[in-house]
């Protein structure tokens, strides 16, 4: 891929990772879900497995409902590489603050990490055919028995 065309593709990735959080922190459904392939996978960060843009958005307006009904989504920081001209890997640290217990109290601020696969459309656009979010969290909370 020549220099020209790799800065295109990189610049229409970043837009969908900007679109995303967008979408996410508007709550707008519609936006957030078009944003995805409609054979694509999402992993949550519980290990949910969600299958197809449908299901995707069904998941995502559940949770914009209530858990995540004020949560602010940032993104830290986005690395992205290529492996040919019509998919894309990006790996971002992101941030979030305002999610909700069931009861309605507010949790403490959480980070993560998420790889993004992206397939570049006939229309040129780029879309989501596979995204897998984890939660950072500190050694001693992820491997207790290696704690001594």
């Amino acid at each position: 891929m020549n220099s020209a065309t790799e800065l295109k593709n990189k610049t229409a990735i970043e837009n969908v990772i900007t679109a995303f959080i967008e979408s996410w922190n508007l709550k707008n459904i519609e936006k957030f879900g078009a944003l995805f392939a409609e054979n694509a996978d999402f992993v949550g960060v519980t290990g949910l497995w969600t299958i197809g843009r449908e299901t995707i958005i069904k998941r995502h307006l559940e949770g914009f409902g209530n858990m995540q009904s004020k949560s602010r989504l940032e993104i830290i920081k986005t690395e992205i590489k290529f492996l040919s001209e019509v998919i894309g890997i990006a790996h971002s640290n992101w941030k979030m603050s305002g999610q909700q217990s069931i009861d309605g109290m507010e949790l403490s601020d959480k980070k993560g990490v998420w790889t993004v696969v992206l397939q570049k459309q006939v229309s040129e656009n780029w879309l989501i055919i596979a995204l897998h979010n984890s939660n950072i969290v500190p050694p001693e909370q992820a491997h207790p028995e290696l704690i001594r």
